[in-house]
């Protein structure tokens, strides 16, 4: 029931999301000297999100998946596997961590959890 551009508007957010995600991480990747060039990076980024996104695992058990595939994926581009779970664990921490604890404050501050 929705119309075309409604769900074009929700696609193209969608892909501004994925956007913003993937030049984090390869500015990441850079960031703690992963030497991975442009065109390995836009080949296993998309690679590495699609991977994690389809292999079930548990809120806590997240960042371990994603190391795991990360390492094992950029290890075909670069040697720094050390940087690779940095760059990982920052992209992670950035984009679901904070945000995960900006929304408990916000949730424990609303009058229905103060009875």
């Amino acid at each position: 029931f929705y119309k075309k551009k409604e769900l074009l508007i929700v696609l193209f957010f969608s892909i501004l999301r994925y956007i913003v995600f993937s030049t984090q991480f390869f500015i990441l990747l850079l960031l703690f000297d992963v030497n991975i060039n442009l065109f390995e990076a836009v080949v296993l980024i998309p690679t590495m999100f699609f991977i994690i996104s389809i292999i079930p695992s548990i809120a806590i058990a997240e960042i371990g998946v994603r190391g795991s595939v990360a390492v094992f994926l950029f290890s075909l581009a670069s040697f720094n596997k050390i940087g690779v779970i940095y760059a990982t664990f920052t992209l992670w921490f950035i984009n679901l961590f904070i945000p995960t604890l900006i929304g408990v404050v916000f949730i424990f501050t609303l009058n229905f959890f103060r009875r």
